[in-house]
């Protein structure tokens, strides 16, 4: 037995057309018959009579004097209106934009240069970077003083803010708010925009850094046995956090190698998310970095039962931008095993292979779980308590094998 209560097929249908409520088919035809009938319900047919009636009575509240202005209830509306929660979601690029705009970036912010699929998008882009960078080189006297006159003319008498300057003009408060609200809007659209470009150019930087790192180990393992960078090769009582000692037994000092030995410059091993990295070039009897901010990027730990050699049989990662599990790991805080890199705004890093590949991840996980921040002893640890609160390194911890992804500092 089918249920009248339901809509029948044609209706949902009708429904699905629209994106917001929809008459039933029996309310929409008494409302067609009421026009019909010049809105005269003595004139409707009987089987749309009642459901007229209704839509009559509705159509009558339309149909009020305004009456004098209650300020009182605009107020209490006003307040209400303030006071309840925005639901609709917040603007963002359609998955095409963000692509159209990231190939106008890597294009050189030249719209003819990006793929015809995307260059309409690119070009709507770039159409809108030149309207809020642009600037009218027309004399600004007389606009300034057309503008101000028109603003006085129209401007209504009671309650006038006043401004002196150079010229005597009276402005409304209305008329702050309009340039303010202006001002927010063109805010709210151009700054996701500038920071989205901001944040794509950053990336493509420390990528290229990350092919000039790989070049660099290459080189230097060709010239020790397929080696990585090494200083030196024990910890000699110390830990491997400890950037800048006197023993040069910090991991960074294994990095610092591809320096102090002219495979890449120091520029080259600083991000450009990281605003206190050193990039002058070193001095001649510098064994590290000065201290752990400086550090800009996580190289594989060298210390352990057994050390990675760069051209081995499998394809892992060997740096990444740096960790922010060791800087709180330092300062003595809790850490959050799945937090992200602090060079780009966590967000992600850029994590250098061993066969010079370099891949952005947006989690310090590979594959195959293996977090890239912590020796295999603490993932376990992890599953076994499902919770990191309480967790802390020491700087002492090494990989528990050549398969263990560990980077530091």
């Amino acid at each position: 037995m089918t249920d009248r209560s339901e809509p029948q097929p044609d209706a949902q249908a009708a429904r699905a057309d629209h994106d917001g409520p929809a008459l039933n088919p029996a309310d929409a035809a008494a409302l067609e018959a009421l026009f019909n009938a010049g809105l005269d319900p003595s004139r409707i047919a009987p089987a749309h009579t009642e459901r007229a009636r209704r839509a009559g009575q509705i159509l009558n509240l339309l149909n009020t004097s305004t009456g004098p202005l209650d300020r009182t209830l605009v107020d209490v509306t006003m307040a209400r209106v303030l006071r309840a929660p925005r639901v609709e979601p917040e603007a963002e690029l359609t998955p095409r934009d963000r692509e159209a705009l990231d190939a106008w970036v890597l294009a050189g912010y030249n719209s003819a240069r990006v793929p015809t699929s995307l260059r309409q998008r690119a070009m709507r882009h770039h159409e809108l970077s030149v309207l809020v960078t642009s600037v009218d080189a027309a004399p600004a006297g007389d606009l300034v003083e057309r503008t101000l006159a028109a603003v006085n003319q129209a401007r209504e008498a009671s309650g006038p803010y006043q401004f002196r300057g150079s010229w005597r003009s009276d402005f409304r408060l209305a008329d702050l708010v309009s340039v303010a609200a202006m001002l927010l809007i063109a805010v709210s659209v151009v700054w996701p925009v500038m920071s989205n470009a901001r944040s794509q150019a950053t990336k493509i930087a420390c990528a290229d850094n990350l092919r000039t790192v790989a070049s660099a180990m290459s080189q230097y393992a060709g010239s020790n046995r397929d080696q990585l960078p090494m200083a030196t090769a024990s910890l000699g009582g110390g830990r491997w956090w400890d950037v800048g000692s006197s023993s040069g037994s910090s991991n960074s000092s294994n990095l610092f190698t591809l320096a102090k030995s002219g495979f890449a410059s120091l520029a080259s091993l600083a991000c450009p998310g990281n605003p206190t990295a050193c990039r002058s070039e070193p001095a001649p009897d510098a064994h590290d970095w000065r201290n752990l901010e400086e550090v800009s990027y996580s190289y594989q730990i060298m210390f352990g039962p057994s050390r990675r050699t760069l051209h081995g049989p499998d394809r892992v990662p060997v740096l990444a931008d740096r960790s922010p599990v060791v800087l709180r790991a330092v300062r003595g805080e809790v850490i959050y095993p799945w937090e992200n890199s602090p060079n780009h705004a966590a967000q992600g890093q850029e994590i250098l292979y061993s066969d010079g590949s370099a891949r952005w991840y947006r989690t310090p996980a590979l594959q195959n779980g293996d977090n890239i921040w912590l020796p295999r002893l603490i993932e376990e640890a992890l599953r076994q308590v499902a919770i990191s609160r309480g967790l802390k390194l020491q700087g002492t911890e090494t990989p528990q094998g050549a398969d263990d992804v560990f980077l530091g500092p």
